[in-house]
């Protein structure tokens, strides 16, 4: 938000390094800009909707861990197997942390919610 507008952006994030990172950004305007891309030249009203999502939280929250490398501390006390794969201790754990930030739920139901934020988000 900038002097009271919402400004509306298209960002894909992947890891590098094995840090979130902003491979692309897309400026889309304003939500007038984007109502009249999504009917099109004709200017038909046959939107059936649209869905704003919310990942400042998770931005913030990213860009605190890039400071402090949470994942990494805990990776250097527990560090992964030989023959782990995927997501390290640390991981599993900043993912917890910012499910706890942002919307809490049961460690079972973790998977799911990363499923529906952060890997949509691409963190």
């Amino acid at each position: 938000m900038k002097k009271g507008r919402p400004y509306y952006y298209i960002r894909e994030i992947a890891r590098v390094g094995g840090k979130p990172t902003v491979i692309s950004q897309v400026y889309l305007g304003s939500l007038e800009r984007m109502l009249e891309m999504a009917r099109g030249a004709g200017g038909d009203d046959s939107i059936v909707k649209i869905k704003a999502e919310e990942f400042g939280a998770l931005w913030l929250a990213n860009l605190i861990d890039q400071e402090i490398d949470l994942a990494g501390l805990i990776d250097k006390v527990i560090p992964k197997g030989a023959k782990e794969s995927g997501p390290s201790v640390g991981e599993y754990f900043l993912y917890a942390v910012f499910n706890r930030m942002v919307d809490a739920c049961s460690k079972r139901s973790l998977p799911d919610w990363y499923a529906n934020s952060i890997s949509k988000s691409s963190m």
